[in-house]
């Protein structure tokens, strides 16, 4: 009996791809993590702190945390991070080489591309743009009045 030909697979079927060996699949990892009684305990403090939910007007009564960063200014701020990080990437400069011009740790930067920081200051944006031949232009100007009150301005 003559041999036959492999099957050829048509364009219109999909692809399967070759079965793994139960030995070739990647292992899970499973690590039994248990909180130390230390852990419990200032997990149970906080818990117990935050039970009520607070509102942010008594979070910030407290004194243990600072005003929220508006919106609008984060908005911003994020703005001017991409226009940055664009920059950056237009002129081929690595994190590790912005780094060493700023002084400014590579996560730090990373995060402040990213969106992800935690109200950076001014100067350390500064210094960001200074590095890539850029400058930060700080401006004063004047907040639309809230409709219905005498005087009082709208807040970022």
């Amino acid at each position: 009996m003559a041999k036959q030909p492999p099957k050829r697979q048509s364009k219109h079927e999909p692809k399967q791809p070759p079965k793994q060996q139960a030995s070739q699949r990647p292992k899970r990892i499973v690590r039994d993590r248990r909180l130390t009684k230390d852990e419990v305990a200032t997990d149970t403090v906080i818990r117990e702190k935050y039970r009520g939910k607070p509102s942010l007007k008594t979070l910030l009564a407290s004194g243990e945390f600072v005003d929220p960063m508006p919106t609008g200014d984060y908005v911003a701020l994020v703005k001017v991070m991409a226009q940055l990080k664009r920059t950056r990437a237009e002129m081929k400069l690595s994190l590790s080489e912005l780094a060493e011009r700023t002084g400014i740790d590579k996560g730090t930067i990373s995060k402040l591309e990213n969106g992800v920081f935690d109200n950076p200051t001014i100067g350390t944006i500064q210094r960001y743009a200074a590095a890539i031949g850029k400058g930060i232009v700080v401006g004063i100007v004047d907040l639309p009045i809230v409709a219905g009150a005498s005087g009082e301005h709208a807040a970022g």
